[in-house]
């Protein structure tokens, strides 16, 4: 009787085949060998297989990877290739419509330069609100926030766009001069010598202002700081809390442009000079203060300023020019030449500068280089007040017209009508333009009608 030899093992007719399979057949052979054999298995046997091929063929890389890598995969896409990804599967519908990953797809795109001055803090107080009333992260806030800014920014862009009036408030008895808001308020001035505080959802006023013994025509404020620029030549500081106020300062004749930061409080006026003051002098200061620097070298009344960073100032003068200073040094670092008559406004966005004439046109330069961008002509009459913005500008004019453009283009994609005289100020964020003017009213237009404001 033969014992069995437990040490050694026969192989088995599969281990054959296989050792045959991988050691003397060409991939022509195996693959002709493999069909024969799936040929002659029975079908309900094939469904196997073929699932079990299915797992080594296709595998889904977003399902095996960690979730938060998928995330990350996924962020890196343009949103179009999200949604497309959406469709996959369930899973991947999950995934991609995660509350995380549309935050970071919604910081790259940087809606404060596609969507004129949108404050990018804005969207993180109002989802932080969110997530306090306990909404389901699930519900994906920031898509939805993603979806309406972009809706707002192609309102900006598209002709085919309707701006809508929605407000006007007529509480000044005189033209207004200057107006300014952020997110709650509005502070206008005007001819009439007052100062108005007006609410910003309501359109009411909420404070009566007075000091200035002529037409108050410019102003800025921040927090509960206000400042403001007087054609009785004094420049006062306010209290908006406590409505107290004070000269701090004065031109020779009327103050024409102003604006502050944190360090500096530059003016400039009818008598042709601009002056820089220091902002600590001024609040520690019971009553007027000295300018540090008086900048000198238009030879014209110095209508309009723009300040950038603590650094550069830039003038426009009804002497045609346009001059960029180093606050610093008080230095004039270059002057820009184009315009054929007086220059009556200009802003900057710290990239372009785009100023406004009585020559009816508005001129966009380049600030590094000083180079002329563009010209646009729409008005009939002296461009008043303009605002740019990486994504749209501005103009508004003497013809009672305001004008919004396409930088990309020469052409304007929207015309707001509704004043019945010149247009002397406008501002404008991601969702409204506010215009004054020398109709004793303000207007408010809407670019975000039929959107929710909750996701704004």
């Amino acid at each position: 009787m033969q014992v069995q030899d437990e040490a050694y093992a026969e192989p088995n007719v599969v281990d054959a085949i296989m050792s045959s399979w991988k050691t003397r057949l060409t991939e022509d052979e195996r693959v002709k060998l493999s069909l024969m054999l799936l040929e002659g298995l029975p079908t309900q046997y094939l469904s196997f297989v073929i699932s079990d091929l299915t797992s080594h063929i296709h595998t889904d890389i977003i399902r095996n990877l960690p979730y938060e890598i998928s995330l990350k995969v996924l962020s890196y896409l343009e949103p179009r290739s999200i949604v497309n990804c959406s469709l996959v599967s369930k899973y991947w519908y999950k995934i991609c419509h995660d509350n995380n990953l549309w935050k970071k797809v919604y910081s790259r795109k940087n809606f404060n330069k596609e969507i004129p001055c949108w404050n990018s803090a804005n969207s993180e107080r109002i989802h932080d609100s969110i997530v306090r009333g306990n909404k389901s992260e699930s519900e994906s806030e920031w898509l939805q926030m993603y979806i309406n800014h972009t809706r707002v920014s192609n309102n900006w862009k598209s002709s085919k766009y309707q701006p809508s009036r929605v407000k006007t408030f007529a509480g000044h008895d005189d033209a207004v001069y200057s107006l300014q808001f952020d997110d709650k308020k509005m502070i206008t001035g005007s001819r009439d010598r007052s100062i108005k505080i007006i609410n910003l959802e309501t359109f009411e006023q909420t404070k009566h202002l007075e000091g200035h013994e002529g037409s108050v025509l410019c102003l800025h404020f921040m927090d509960d700081m206000l400042i403001t620029g007087s054609s009785d030549q004094t420049v006062r500081l306010w209290n908006i809390n406590d409505d107290t106020n004070k000269v701090i300062g004065m031109h020779q004749e009327s103050i024409l442009n102003l604006k502050f930061d944190d360090k500096y409080l530059i003016t400039s006026s009818k008598d042709r000079t601009i002056k820089v003051w220091d902002m600590q002098d001024i609040k520690n200061s019971l009553g007027e203060v000295s300018a540090v620097k008086t900048l000198t070298g238009h030879f014209a009344a110095v209508n309009a300023i723009s300040y950038i960073g603590s650094k550069l100032v830039i003038s426009g003068s009804g002497d045609r020019l346009v001059k960029i200073w180093n606050v610093e040094s008080g230095e004039c670092l270059r002057t820009l030449e184009g315009h054929s008559r007086g220059i009556a406004c200009l802003h900057s966005d710290g990239r372009q500068i785009l100023t406004g004439s009585s020559d009816t046109t508005a001129k966009l330069w380049d600030l590094e280089t000083g180079a002329c961008i563009n010209t646009y002509r729409g008005h009939s009459e002296l461009v008043r007040t303009v605002q740019v913005d990486q994504a749209a500008f501005v103009t508004g004019s003497y013809d009672r017209s305001i004008l919004v453009w396409d930088p990309r283009s020469n052409h304007y994609v929207h015309e707001l009508s509704g004043h019945s005289s010149r247009v002397f100020k406008l501002q404008f964020d991601h969702r409204r333009l506010i215009s004054g003017s020398q109709d004793n009213t303000i207007m408010e237009w809407s670019f975000s009608g039929g959107i929710s404001n909750l996701f704004l």
